[in-house]
């Protein structure tokens, strides 16, 4: 009986290696990335409220709109123009 609780014990050890070899690593760098989110939001709250500020946006440069502000700017390709034909 001894032997048999001795070998499952080593198998069961086995597994647990084996799974913490697999998933190990990923679950680390969900917790690091969960970390790494936790306090980028907290650095946010503190300068002035929640994700997307207005230095996060195209509004300071583009006003919301394709075209520039300034000639320095590039207009956004992705946005659609005001002239465009669909609208």
């Amino acid at each position: 009986m001894s032997r048999a609780v001795v070998i499952g014990a080593v198998v069961a050890a086995a597994g647990v290696a084996a799974l913490c070899e697999a998933f190990g690593p990923g679950l680390l760098a969900a917790n690091c990335l969960e970390s790494a989110l936790d306090r980028v939001s907290a650095d946010y709250q503190a300068n002035g409220g929640s994700w997307p500020q207005l230095q996060d946006t195209c509004t300071i440069c583009t006003a919301g709109e394709a075209s520039p502000r300034t000639r320095s700017t590039h207009p956004l390709p992705a946005y659609p123009r005001r002239t465009s034909r669909l609208s």
